[in-house]
C-alpha cells in the first residue's frame, strides 16, 4: 500500500489486486485478515490525514476493494462463516494461545524479541522528531506493533509493515539517494 502523499493515483491503481489475492489468500492461510485489517487501517488513516491536514484524497477505490476482499474471503469451502473465523483469537482464551510458543509474548532476551524491543524504540526515537503525523502510518505502527508484542508469530509482519515505516522516518544523510 502507498500513503497518498507518495503518489495516490499509484496506489489506486494497485488496490485492485487486493481482492484476487485475498481470494488465494483466505484458502491458503488463516493470517487473510491481516490483508484486510491492514486496508482497513490504511482507509481510516489517509481519511484522518485528509481531515487533519486538509489533504483532498479519494478513498472510494480502496473501500470498494475492501467490500472485494470481504467477498472473496467468503468464496472459500467454510463459505461466510470463516469471516468470524478471526474473532475467534481474541482475548486468548483458547489453547491454541496459551500453549503454542509461537503464539506467547516475544521474549527480549532472544534475539528476534531483542531486535523486535530495539526497533520499537528506534520508531518511538524518529517518530518523535516528525513534525507531522502520517495517520496511516501511526495506525499501522500500533495495530502491528501490538500484535508484535502479543505473539511472537506477529513480530516478522510488524517488520515487513514498519519497518519501512523506519527507513522513511530516519534522516536524508543515513537514507542515502532517493530511489
Amino acid at each position: 500500500t502507498f500513503p497518498a502523499d507518495s503518489g495516490s493515483s499509484l496506489w489506486q491503481r494497485f488496490v485492485w489486486l487486493l481482492p484476487p489475492l485475498t481470494l488465494v489468500w483466505v484458502n491458503l492461510h488463516g493470517a487473510w485478515i491481516m490483508g484486510v485489517g491492514t486496508l482497513v487501517l490504511f482507509i481510516v488513516g489517509e481519511w484522518l490525514n485528509s481531515r487533519i491536514h486538509k489533504e483532498p484524497i479519494s478513498l472510494r477505490n480502496a473501500l470498494i476493494a475492501l467490500v472485494g476482499m470481504l467477498a472473496a474471503a467468503a468464496v472459500n469451502p467454510e463459505g461466510p462463516a470463516l469471516l468470524l473465523y478471526p474473532l475467534t483469537f481474541i482475548g486468548g482464551e483458547s489453547a491454541t494461545m496459551r500453549y503454542i510458543q509461537e503464539w506467547q509474548p516475544p521474549s527480549f532476551r532472544e534475539a528476534m524479541g531483542l531486535a523486535f524491543g530495539l526497533s520499537v524504540l528506534l520508531l518511538a526515537v524518529l517518530g518523535l522528531r516528525r513534525p507531522r503525523i502520517d495517520y496511516t502510518f501511526l495506525l499501522w505502527t500500533l495495530a502491528f506493533g501490538y500484535l508484535g508484542f502479543s505473539a511472537q508469530r506477529h513480530v516478522p509482519l510488524y517488520a515487513l509493515v514498519v519497518m519501512p515505516i523506519i527507513a522513511q522516518q530516519l534522516p536524508t544523510v543515513w537514507r542515502g539517494p532517493e530511489r
